[in-house]
């Protein structure tokens, strides 16, 4: 997401040629999506349904090249936007696998007090000019 601090090693990130989704370890999953997964490998992402401690979809994506056959067929959801984490159940379906990583370190800006909270969060980093 690009409204998100994702920190990590982005070089071998970047050498990973298998389609991945990224998730982060946090202590309540109530807010997020979490990232199901049985030996490694993605099964689904359940939207705000779990609690206590998991694996949030951070929304970092390796994706297989079919993605542009098929985000047409993301359907749009009752709020009328289309969730890209729909993208990674269809491509499951059509026999592609994911891989679930874990990522080092990510903080998610969906309103103004979060951005406030990444701009001091960027500043303590140094990674904010």
């Amino acid at each position: 997401m690009g409204d998100d601090i994702y920190i990590d090693n982005f070089d071998e990130i970047l050498k990973i040629n298998k389609p991945t989704i990224f998730g982060f370890e946090v202590e309540d999953v109530s807010n997020f999506g979490a990232i199901i997964s049985e030996n490694g490998k993605f099964v689904k992402i359940a939207e705000k349904e779990l609690k206590g401690r998991g694996l949030a979809n951070t929304g970092l994506y390796i994706m297989h090249r079919k993605f542009f056959e098929i985000f047409d067929k993301i359907p749009l959801s009752a709020n009328g936007e289309y969730y890209l984490t729909e993208a990674p159940k269809i491509l499951k379906d059509l026999g592609i696998e994911f891989e679930v990583r874990k990522i080092k370190y990510w903080f998610p800006v969906n309103n103004y007090q979060e951005l406030l909270e990444a701009e001091k969060k960027l500043r303590e980093l140094k990674l904010f000019f």
